[in-house]
């Protein structure tokens, strides 16, 4: 039969478990929270306050990261640069929230022409640069630029009036370079894009 001093006992031991287990639910949480909150911060670095999508900021990291894989092989890779005609003419005319109202609808239409696995960036006011990854096909990717530009050309409201916009567009792939630079494909899709400007813009 147990005696009162195996009861205590017991008892004791009971609620030193019970104190254990409540001081490691405790840091766990507290953990937790440290981690959501590191997260949050990250997202909100590495993201355009307006749009949700990846800024300039990260676009450089996430190139970097691509260039060089784990196995030392640069990734195959599309990057397009998509410049807004007369986004300007909606900001003065309308005001910047037609602005920001285009700007919404932009991210929309080429978050919606990508898949999961690209990505897409704002990298200036009216500048955009997508990241087809697997890709090396310059006639596919240029359909898809056509077809980006057709989405943007129709007319995005904001309070019941149109938003008039367009886009020159500028192409590169992986393959041009070797070795890959994230710099060079940049600048050379931003030279791109400035030649389809020349050409008559909206190309």
């Amino acid at each position: 039969a147990l005696g009162a001093s195996d009861v205590v006992s017991d008892s004791a031991g009971l609620e030193e478990v019970e104190l254990r287990v409540s001081k490691m639910l405790e840091r766990k949480a507290k953990h937790d929270a440290m981690r959501r909150s590191d997260e949050q911060s990250y997202r909100l670095a590495a993201t355009d306050p307006l749009t949700g999508l990846y800024n300039r900021r990260y676009a450089e990291t996430y190139l970097a990261g691509l260039t060089e894989r784990a196995t030392g092989q640069p990734s195959e890779y599309c990057l397009v640069l998509v410049d807004l005609e007369h986004f300007k003419a909606v900001n003065d005319t309308l005001g910047h929230a037609a602005g920001d109202r285009v700007l919404l609808e932009v991210a929309r239409i080429l978050s919606e022409e990508v898949r999961s696995d690209d990505a897409v960036f704002r990298v200036g006011g009216d500048e955009f640069v997508l990241v087809v990854r697997g890709c090396n096909d310059l006639p596919l990717m240029s359909k898809i630029a056509d077809r980006i530009i057709a989405r943007l050309e129709q007319r995005i409201l904001y309070n019941g009036t149109p938003c008039r916009i367009s886009a020159s567009i500028g192409i590169t792939v992986s393959d041009y370079y070797e070795p890959v630079e994230p710099d060079a494909m940049l600048s050379d899709a931003d030279e791109a894009t400035y030649a389809s400007k020349s050409a008559g813009r909206a190309r």
